[in-house]
């Protein structure tokens, strides 16, 4: 009888060993108009989330549980649109980071996009308590990650801070304020602004490197008036994380300002 017993739990462990393992919970949707937002929500989230860029006349493959906008004026998520998808939660830039001024993107704000981080956070681990542990540990490395951007900006800060720089696109006077700089927003072309250029109203010219039209001529008075030419970007490109992207451009800016001190 005892052979039986043992033979039977032996046959019970065996079909426990083969049987398929419990299927892990599906990834939580998330979308947002921004590669940027999405980029941090991977970087958190891990595998427990799966993100899809989406636009407000566009419906995704599926209804995200966590839709990420901007949330200013410009933001086109009006609430039919939001309503539409379905969203469980909305985190809003403007909204987690209200001390967020001016019209630059919220990406270019490293505090701004600190409290992001943690908004997003916050609602993976509602979403999925059982992912909480991991998403805390991984918001715990962007937030390292943003601290450590934080400690280059205070050098330019430090170094060059109220020295006047060019631009051609007010989006970025934000990021430029950040550092220090004073700014003299200039238009992308016309005689005004090779004006500014050619009296030297800033030691560097920043422009905007995605506008591809009308900017030939003044980046060539720039060079003409021996000023270093720094190009920013407003996307995030497709084979660097957030913060690749903006340390990135912080170095772009001290490697001109370097160039143009005395």
């Amino acid at each position: 009888m005892k052979r039986v017993e043992g033979l039977f739990a032996f046959l019970l462990s065996l079909l426990a060993a083969l049987a398929p393992a419990q299927a892990a919970a599906a990834p939580i949707p998330v979308a947002s108009p921004e590669t940027v937002f999405l980029d941090v929500a991977r970087q958190i989230g891990g595998s427990a989330v799966v993100a899809e860029i989406v636009k407000p006349s566009e419906r995704p493959a599926q209804p995200p549980q966590i839709l990420i906008t901007e949330g200013d004026a410009s933001d086109r998520w009006v609430s039919s649109a939001r309503e539409r998808l379905r969203a469980s939660a909305v985190v809003a830039a403007r909204k987690v980071a209200p001390d967020l001024a001016g019209d630059g993107p919220s990406w270019y704000d490293l505090s701004a996009m600190g409290a992001l981080g943690g908004a997003i956070a916050a609602e993976i681990a509602r979403a999925a308590p059982d992912q909480a542990s991991g998403v805390t540990s991984r918001r715990d490395a962007f937030l390292i990650a943003l601290a450590e951007l934080k400690l280059k900006s205070k050098q330019i800060v430090d170094g060059y801070g109220g020295t006047s720089v060019l631009l051609t696109d007010a989006r970025f006077e934000p990021f430029c304020r950040s550092l220090g700089l004073k700014v003299v927003t200039i238009p992308p072309q016309g005689e005004a602004a090779k004006s500014a250029i050619a009296a030297r109203e800033g030691i560097v010219l920043i422009y905007n490197a995605d506008d591809r039209k009308g900017l030939d001529a003044l980046k060539a008075v720039a060079e003409d008036s021996g000023l270093p030419l720094v190009g920013l970007r407003l996307t995030l490109p497709s084979a660097l994380s957030y913060q690749q992207w903006i340390g990135r451009e912080i170095n772009l800016v001290r490697g001109a300002l370097n160039e143009a001190a005395p």
